[in-house]
């Protein structure tokens, strides 16, 4: 969902005095600027139980994030008692028989542990559920009662507008576009997806936070590699939105020319215009081609930079960890690298 089309949309309502009327004449309206809105300006059609709503969603996402973070934990703790219970069997292994008993009783630790993180697990894969239900059904419930308001308050000022505006509007399609697609993007910018991004903000915070505290060497070193990461998916968003604007612009020039041809029909017929209208049509689509083979192999080598990164990342990791569990083993250990 495009941000700018959203508060471009909200900022395009026009202001209604008390009595109904639009304050925008046509002069004005023409020349009119639209202006964007700053973030928490698109909010400003909530009320009160959409403000407690919003809270007490952005509280149950910010909870699955630690949510996330616990079972990181409880994952980094498995791990570490897997392994020590290998080096367990393989010690005891090579003595004599009569330690077995105590290979027996770290079995029954190990299977005991086992039982008491599963149940740790399910508790927090429930509070998960139950976090992200509450989150999301609060955002979708005050975004419909936004988007309700902002269609009444729309439909309210369309219907004191001149003849004029709305022969305009209905040559361009900005009315339906208005009334149905904008309040559709508005609706989903400020609905489900803010949880979402709440949750996934929540949850990298978490993470990065227990990573720096439980093993910060090896975190400082996955971060520095990490900007590679994060400039291979910069690049393929950049280069996906330039392309995908240019071809959705000759597509747009093409299905102008098709409006005015149908809108025509009878113009083009009576002089025989058929073949000139098609040769029209042909021309703005001639760039399509060379614009979809540029972007599929501009994405291509950006898809491949982001997973040479990827891997130098891994390979980072995979050398420095074990190399500071053999130096370190007193603070780091097979689950802290794994976790």
């Amino acid at each position: 969902m495009s941000r700018d089309n959203a508060v471009q949309l909200v900022h395009a309502i026009p202001i209604i005095e008390e009595n109904g009327v639009s304050i925008h004449d046509s002069e004005t309206e023409s020349n009119m600027v639209i202006k964007k809105l700053k973030t928490l300006e698109i909010y400003k059609y909530s009320d009160t139980t959409d403000i407690i709503l919003m809270l007490i969603g952005t509280v149950a996402a910010l909870a699955t994030g630690a949510c996330f973070a616990l079972v990181i934990f409880l994952y980094q703790i498995v791990t570490g008692a897997l392994v020590n219970y290998g080096k367990d069997q393989q010690r005891n292994s090579s003595l004599a028989t009569p330690l077995n008993f105590s290979n027996q009783t770290t079995s029954t630790t190990l299977f005991t542990t086992m039982t008491d993180l599963v149940k740790w697990y399910v508790l927090l894969g429930g509070l998960s559920i139950l976090f992200y239900t509450i989150a999301f059904s609060c955002y979708m419930i005050s975004s419909e009662r936004q988007i309700r308001r902002i269609r009444f308050r729309l439909f309210r000022s369309i219907i004191h507008q001149d003849m004029a505006w709305f022969d305009v509007l209905d040559n361009t399609g900005t009315l339906s576009k208005m009334l149905t697609d904008d309040l559709t993007k508005v609706k989903d910018g400020i609905g489900d997806k803010v949880a979402d991004f709440l949750s996934l903000l929540a949850r990298m915070i978490g993470c990065l936070v227990f990573a720096l505290v439980t093993g910060w060497k090896l975190t400082l070193v996955i971060l520095a590699i990490s900007p590679l990461v994060v400039l291979a998916f910069n690049l393929i968003l950049r280069f996906t939105i330039k392309y995908n604007m240019k071809q959705e612009k000759a597509y747009s020039v093409a299905n102008g020319i098709v409006q005015e041809v149908l809108n025509g029909i009878r113009t083009v017929t009576a002089f025989n215009g058929q073949k000139k209208e098609q040769a029209r049509y042909t021309k703005s689509l001639k760039n399509v081609p060379s614009i979809g083979i540029k972007k599929g192999f501009i994405l291509g080598c950006c898809q491949a930079f982001s997973n040479i990164s990827t891997g130098i990342v891994f390979m980072a990791a995979l050398w420095y960890g074990p190399y500071l569990i053999r130096t370190e083993s007193d603070k780091y250990s097979a689950g802290i690298f794994v976790g």
